[in-house]
Parts: C-alpha cells; structure tokens; sequence
C-alpha cells in the first residue's frame, strides 16, 4: 500500500519583500540543505531564514520557487518538494533580487522484496525456476534496475544464478537468500520425491521425502484436510507447518503421524474415528486425544486403529462389527485397547474388520467376518482377536472392503474373503473363500495391497501386478475386463510402493515419480475429475 510521508518540518512565511513599510529585506537562507529522498512521491517542506538587515525576521514575503529538473522533483509555491524519478536538481527560492538554493537528491532505497515465488518444489534433480524479483522502496514505487545479491544457503541441494535462476541439484531442503541494500527475503526450496501414496475412497494423501503431505479429490467432510469441504483437483499441501512421518487415507476420513510420532486425524467424525473425543467434523488435521506416539496408524470406513512405539494396539470408532476388538461392539470417539496385547508389527483395517501381525509373524483379524475375510475358516464375526488358519508366518497383511491379502515368509502371497470379483487372484472362482488362498503367481511378493474389489502387489524385481475387478481401470493393464489371476500394470516401470483404493490405484516408482490409475469421478487421480484412465497418469505437484 503507497503512503505519504511528510517532513515535520514546516514552511515558515516569514519573509518577503520590501512591501513600503518596515525595513528592507536583507538575507535569504534555506535552513536545511542538501536533502536526500529515498522514496518515489517522497514529500518534504522547506524551511526559509529570512532576515532584515536589523537581523529581525521579515514577514509576508513574495516569492517564487523553481526547480532546475523537475522530472527529479518539484517543487510547489509553498516550497513542498515531491520526488519524481531518481537522479539529482535544484531547488531555488526568489524574493526581489534575492535567491536561495538547495540541492536535492533522489535516491531509492529499497525498503521491501516481493518474489514471484516464496515456496519451490521440485521433482527432478536438474529441473529449474526462475525466480523474479520487485524491490519496492518505502511508499511502494518500484525500483529501477536494483542492485541485486542471490545465495543459496544449501548450494549441494538448490544453486541459483545472478538472474535468479534456481537448479535442483539433490533431494534435500535449501533456502534461496534475495538481498537488496540492507533487506533480505528467503524463497523456501523442496526437492523432494513422492515416497508413498494412500488411495482411498474417492480421494487420495501423499507424503513426499520432504516429510509434506498431499492430499486432492473428494472433499465433502473435509478429508483433504486443508481446511474446506471443497473438492480439489490437484495435490493440495496439508498444513506446511506440519512435518509428516506417514499418512492414510481411509474412506471419507484420513490420518497421518507427524515427525514426533504424534497422530492426527480429519475428515468424518460422525462415529468418533478422528480419535479427538467429539463427533465433530474436522477439516484440518486434529491430534488424537491421549499424547499417543505412533509406530503406524490405519482405518477403515468408519473405525480407526494404531499400534504404539510400545507395540500396543488402540482402536476408535465405530464399532458395530466389533472391528475396534475389545470384545464389545460399543462406539468410542478416543483411543481405547483391543483385548489381545501382544508385541505388534503391522496393522492393517478394512471397511469394518481389522488385522494385525505381530513381531513373530502370526496374524490376527477381528470384525465383521460375513465373508469369510478373518481367515479363521468361518464366517462369525468376531470383536476379539482372532488367530488366522493355516499356520503362515506372515511378513505383511492388508485388508480391503470384505477381503484380506498377506505375503508370508517365503514370499508368496494369500488372499482370503469375498471374491465375488476374483479379488483373491487365486482363480478358483467360489464368491467366497474363508481361509488364506493362494494367489497364482510364481513370483517372489514382497508387497501387497486390498481394495474394495481388487488387490495389487509387487514382486521383487519391481514389477507391479493387479487383479480382480477392473470396472474403471484400476488393475492398469489399459483395459477394463475383470482378471481372476494377477496382471502387470502398464508401462516399463519399476516401483518403489503400490497401494489399492476403493475404485482407483497410486504407485510410486524407483525414481520417485507417482502415478494413479482407475476412477477418477471426483479428480482422485490427481487430474480435472471425469476422465478414468486405464494405465498409471503421472502425478504434477507443480513447481510454485
């Protein structure tokens, strides 16, 4: 905002000329001298001495002023100077056959930096942003041709140029420094990679080796956690104050664990699931009620669990199936323990049951059991822990809608549960399956991941696979016929993490880059909502 300084320095009428009466004027005098202005529209008032040759003040002058350049300053009829453009003028003052005359300068000192950009994110090492620059002085005029410094205060992550030109040199945080005169401002920059993405309903959260999270799609309860129930269409950051271990993305809420193992939850809380004690809901991450720290958290459509730095087990939510496993089937809106305490490893949670390995391998599940997705060969439900069948020594285990997937110590994966759309990818082709099933592949897994009706997972040699149903593209194999047996993705990528939503799928490759395929309804790939795609989309973050 421009504004108007003037000097407190006020023109004195206190001379003239010989009007007939009194003695004659005899000096004429500026009482400052040599003025600086350091801003454009800059004002400052003269100040007049003028004496009688008695050395008494004399009154009521006649005067005219002038300025030698007016283009630098000028000067009013009473003797107010405005600066105009930088350089140098002289200002006079005249009575009769007396002058006086002061020298003015123009010269603007920067008071402010605006930058084109305050924040840089880059994706690729070698990528480049340029960075412009206004240097304003105190009443808001630019400066012309500014001298300008650039430094870069980690120059192994982020360079910069005399012209301002920034270069991704490695991942890592740096700080590009813009100085002019004695002000200085600081461009934050983020080179950073996609480290997972967590599908969910219809949206999806992503955290990047910059410890920042993403979130972007539907965003009716306010599950892209940026404050608005507005659906958003790119990958928006969640709360840039906030740095981020990991995060999850269930159905329409999300929870995430900051960097002190601290846990916070948004989104639909109708059943207590952000864990803050209310039923609220929350547009902006909420920490969980309890000081808790976190190893891993996970939920479900409407129920939330996580496993402690102690290896503990809590749950929160809705609890109708008995998915919070404390053996009841009553709601709690704060974190609350299941009713087997063991050391646990890997947490995983469906739409209303939830399972767990713990540090030895064995598995346990609990909950709605309807299809046979506890594992344990029935389909009761249960709301204590219950043992999976078949004796496996499990590395890791995920649940989906109403089935459950797990890779055991030789790496080979089971699927379990409702298989009305060939989820299980065992090929067997009952709607049903109550114990673990091995899916038909003879690759070496090491990860895997359910969704409502598909499941995907990764062998060891970096190849991502899907099975299942493909209605909106989710498998990735550029079409949508349904597979009984696992698929490889499209593309020759190879990737770092792969997870299964509702109707679409995320990835992460070895080189960082992320990707989405399947439904995109409500903009959950990262892309303006409407257009599925049927093979993995790159993920843009954008640079500013």
């Amino acid at each position: 905002m421009r504004r108007t300084a003037f000097s407190s320095v006020l023109l004195l009428l206190t001379i003239g000329c010989n009007d007939g009466v009194g003695p004659p004027l005899s000096s004429l005098s500026f009482v400052t001298t040599d003025i600086t202005l350091s801003s454009l529209g800059e004002n400052y008032q003269l100040k007049l001495s003028a004496k009688t040759a008695q050395g008494e003040d004399f009154k009521n002058p006649k005067i005219t002023w002038t300025s030698t350049d007016p283009g630098v300053a000028t000067v009013s009829e009473t003797g107010l100077i405005t600066s105009v453009t930088n350089g140098s003028t002289e200002i006079s003052v005249h009575s009769g056959t007396l002058t006086a005359t002061t020298s003015v300068v123009v010269a603007q000192t920067p008071a402010t930096i605006d930058l084109s950009a305050k924040k840089i994110r880059f994706e690729n090492i070698g990528d480049t942003a340029q960075i412009f620059v206004v240097v304003q002085d105190a009443l808001g005029s630019p400066l012309v041709n500014p001298t300008i410094t650039w430094a870069s205060d980690n120059p192994s992550v982020a360079s910069v140029s005399g012209s301002g030109i920034v270069t991704a040199i490695d991942l890592g945080q740096s700080s590009i420094i813009v100085q002019a005169g004695t002000i200085s401002i600081a461009s934050a920059i983020s080179v950073s990679h996609w480290d997972q993405l967590k599908p969910g309903y219809k949206m999806t959260c992503g955290i990047r080796t910059s410890d920042e999270v993403f979130c972007w799609g539907n965003n009716e309860y306010g599950q892209v956690g940026d404050g608005t129930s507005e659906q958003r269409n790119t990958p928006t950051p969640i709360d840039e104050r906030l740095a981020w271990n990991s995060i999850n993305s269930m159905v329409n809420h999300s929870c995430g664990i900051l960097s002190n193992r601290s846990g916070a939850c948004w989104g639909n809380n109708e059943y207590g699931q952000v864990g803050d004690g209310t039923s609220e809901q929350r547009n902006t991450p909420t920490p969980i009620d309890g000081g808790l720290l976190m190893k891993q958290i996970n939920g479900g459509f409407q129920h939330t669990c996580l496993i402690s730095v102690a290896g503990t087990i809590k749950c929160w939510g809705r609890s109708n199936f008995g998915q919070l496993g404390d053996g009841s089937t009553s709601d709690q809106s704060t974190p609350n323990d299941i009713s087997l305490q063991l050391d646990w490893d890997n947490l995983t949670a469906g739409s209303y049951h939830t399972c767990a390995t713990t540090t030895s391998g064995e598995a346990y599940c609990w909950g709605l059991n309807q299809f046979g997705q506890l594992g344990n060969g029935t389909t009761n439900n249960k709301s204590n822990p219950v043992p999976v069948s078949e004796g496996n020594i499990w590395t890791i285990i995920t649940a989906g809608l109403y089935h459950t997937c797990g890779i055991n110590q030789s790496g080979e994966a089971y699927c379990w549960g409702l298989n009305d759309e060939q989820q299980l990818g065992s090929g067997r082709g009952q709607s049903q399956w109550p114990y673990p099933d091995k899916v038909k592949t003879a690759n070496f897994w090491v990860y895997i991941s359910a969704g409502r009706s598909h499941s995907c997972g990764l062998n060891d040699l970096g190849k991502a696979f899907c099975w299942g149903s493909n209605e909106y593209g989710q498998l990735g194999d550029s079409s949508q016929t349904d597979r009984s047996q696992p698929v490889p993705v499209s593309g020759d990528h190879t990737w770092h993490h792969i997870e299964a939503g509702t109707y679409h799928t995320c990835g992460v490759t070895t080189d960082g880059s992320g990707y989405c395929w399947g439904n995109n309804e409500f903009s959950q790939l990262g892309v303006q909502a409407g257009l599925n795609q049927l093979i993995p989309k790159k993920l843009d973050i954008g640079k500013y």
